[in-house]
């Protein structure tokens, strides 16, 4: 492709795609990142709990769009296929359950040894938004290389 051409339909969708893989492996890293500074540094003032309230909302949307929020209509609609709907219904049945299982392993755990609320908040939000944001990257990633 010479530099300075327009992208036809097909290639933009491509390259959409390749983008949108691209920006869920640095969500993924982000939120591995999010997870250290939070062990080194529990967030104790409301800014930083607003941070992080900031950070979930904007994970939360990005797993229930794909990521698509500011693509034109069209595009959103070819990017959103079938496929794509299916792999983010199945990394949110995921979160869902590692959510459930994290909550109920913390209520289980609270009997012997009592859990702050802000720790459990933020391992049921861990657990939950972490494995749903796995699994979206592993099918989105698989389905680029054409597995």
């Amino acid at each position: 492709m010479a530099s300075g051409t327009t992208l036809d339909p097909a290639e933009r969708v491509d390259s959409c795609s390749r983008q949108r893989t691209v920006l869920l492996w640095l969500e993924l890293a982000a939120f591995a990142i999010w997870q250290v500074l939070f062990v080194f540094a529990h967030p104790t003032d409301w800014s930083q709990r607003v941070m992080t309230l900031i950070w979930v909302a904007v994970m939360l949307l990005f797993i229930g769009t794909g990521g698509g929020l500011m693509m034109r209509r069209d595009l959103r609609r070819v990017m959103n296929d079938e496929l794509a709907v299916a792999h983010r219904h199945e990394a949110q049945r995921w979160g869902f359950w590692a959510a459930m299982l994290a909550g109920a392993g913390l209520y289980g755990l609270d009997v012997f040894r009592p859990v702050s609320l802000p720790i459990a908040l933020h391992v049921v939000l861990s657990a939950g938004l972490g494995l749903a944001l796995i699994r979206y990257v592993w099918l989105e990633t698989r389905a680029e290389r054409g597995g």
